[in-house]
């Protein structure tokens, strides 16, 4: 997160109700009834294996396994924002980026859920937000979190199978 990122804030249902709010001031308010605009990307290659990244040292959720979120900045639409964040984040572009459900997540963020096709490979990502990636089929990551080999963040396997049933 910047400190200069100017945000929306959307009520319940999605619509702005205050544009260009310095992050900061947004967390403040994010809540029951004001909510930052997220998205969250779970992207597979064509294989079916799914991208995944370890949370940097500092980073909330640090050493959790997590796919891609981001603040959608003000004026910004979702599909761009996913976009801006699969190359921030890891270095990718999406070849397909299908939005799967929009609404308020165990956060009180309100999150766009996009399911994202590409075959590139993780590179040049953001060591201050990711200190590992790489592409695991699911089965290894369920896996791993029943053997906890691995963290999670709190609602990975969730907006997982999301993805993974959407047709």
């Amino acid at each position: 997160m910047s400190s200069n990122e100017l945000v929306d804030l959307v009520d319940n249902n999605g619509l702005v109700v205050r544009t260009a709010i310095p992050r900061a001031e947004a967390e403040k308010l994010n809540g029951e009834d004001l909510h930052i605009p997220i998205i969250g990307c779970v992207i597979l290659n064509s294989s079916g294996e799914v991208l995944v990244h370890e949370r940097a040292t500092g980073k909330r959720f640090e050493g959790c396994l997590d796919h891609v979120y981001g603040a959608i900045l003000s004026g910004e639409s979702p599909q761009a924002a996913a976009t801006r964040e699969c190359s921030e984040e890891l270095g990718i572009k999406p070849e397909i980026s299908t939005l799967v459900r929009e609404g308020i997540n165990a956060y009180n963020y309100y999150q766009y859920l996009f399911a994202v096709i590409t075959n590139d490979q993780p590179q040049n990502f953001s060591k201050g937000e990711v200190a590992w990636a790489k592409y695991m089929r699911p089965d290894q990551l369920k896996a791993g979190h029943d053997t906890r080999e691995y963290l999670f963040t709190h609602n990975f396997f969730e907006d997982l199978e999301a993805v993974l049933s959407h047709e």
